[in-house]
């Protein structure tokens, strides 16, 4: 999982500065979409705020926030596990280029 805590995850695994510019900004973009479903369940009652957000996650983190369909769709719960998905995927590729780079030995990781 990518929550960086300090220079390290969870793991004890360090992560690239580019990782974590990745995460911050998959994180805000999640939130916005949260806050939007979270907007229209609250003040409209109805799911299609949810239902919006939850497609724009699930089209922005594709394959894995596939995963989120399994939530009710148009919920916030459904939202959160699709931008969760979604963060997880973009660390994880992130932190594989970096390994790809330094595999093939072109040089410092760019951050």
């Amino acid at each position: 999982m990518c929550l960086v805590i300090g220079p390290k995850l969870l793991s004890g695994f360090e992560v690239t500065d580019r990782t974590k510019k990745i995460a911050m900004a998959y994180g805000s973009w999640v939130t916005v979409f949260f806050l939007i479903a979270l907007y229209g369940a609250l003040f409209f009652g109805h799911g299609e705020y949810g239902v919006s957000a939850h497609l724009w996650l699930t089209i922005t983190g594709m394959p894995f926030s596939f995963i989120s369909w399994i939530a009710p769709h148009g919920t916030v719960l459904g939202v959160v596990v699709a931008g969760v998905a979604g963060i997880i995927q973009w660390c994880a590729i992130s932190e594989f280029w970096a390994w790809w780079d330094k595999r093939k030995g072109d040089g410092e990781i760019q951050p």
